[in-house]
């Protein structure tokens, strides 16, 4: 009986082993994304948005301090995470196609290319179908370095 019991609990390890094994291997591949898990999302590099300005609705996710600053021309600012998110964003969409602005797409920005807040905002918005969706693969000053900045950066 006891060569029984220890054959189970030795199989029971070896079983909890291999499970505790594949489960590693399945966090370690979860974890392990582009853009911190937001890989589904398509990206826009900087000199190709230059050509969709009129066509799409840039989105500004940062705080209202630094919009303030420093935007993109004609970009809106909905801050990403802040309470209201979604229904600031219809809000926005509705007033900029009220205004006759095309918004055949929605691009999302923020500080830098590897800030989680547009890629978060730009999945959020997805959720809301309002209108596809894509990130800046750049950040407000990375934008800036493509551009000749008197063209599209609005400073205060």
């Amino acid at each position: 009986m006891q060569q029984f019991v220890g054959g189970l609990r030795s199989r029971s390890i070896r079983w909890v082993g291999v499970v505790v094994l594949l489960w590693s291997g399945l966090v370690l591949v979860a974890g392990h994304s582009d853009r911190g898990g937001f890989r589904a999302l398509p990206k826009v590099e900087p000199r190709a948005l230059v050509a969709e300005l009129r066509r799409v609705l840039l989105v500004d996710v940062r705080s209202g301090q630094e919009f303030a600053v420093a935007h993109i021309e004609g970009a809106v600012h909905v801050p990403a995470g802040e309470r209201g998110f979604a229904r600031h964003l219809r809000e926005a969409v509705a007033q900029a196609r009220t205004e006759g602005r095309s918004v055949e797409r929605l691009v999302f920005y923020g500080n830098a290319p590897d800030a989680e807040r547009p890629w978060a905002a730009a999945t959020e918005a997805a959720n809301l179908h309002l209108a596809p969706v894509a990130v800046l693969d750049a950040g407000l000053f990375q934008w800036a370095e493509c551009q000749d900045p008197r063209d599209y950066i609005r400073a205060f």
